[in-house]
């Protein structure tokens, strides 16, 4: 089998601070992340992930990614 190789490109900028059924949206994707991350470990899955992070600087206007 071969191996699960993804990346993800996570926004958290200003307005990942809204709120979707009382949570804020950077916490509702900080779950899925973790979920996805565990039930690969789980199904033994030989997977290996990347983050890319952009709107950590407001004055940079989403135009960082670290």
């Amino acid at each position: 089998m071969k191996p699960l190789l993804f990346l993800l490109l996570l926004d958290y900028s200003g307005s990942m601070y809204q709120k979707v059924d009382g949570k804020p949206k950077f916490q509702i994707i900080q779950e899925n992340v973790e979920a996805l991350n565990t039930s690969s470990y789980r199904a033994g899955a030989d997977s290996a992930s990347g983050y890319l992070v952009f709107g950590l600087h407001p004055k940079r206007k989403c135009t960082d990614i670290d």
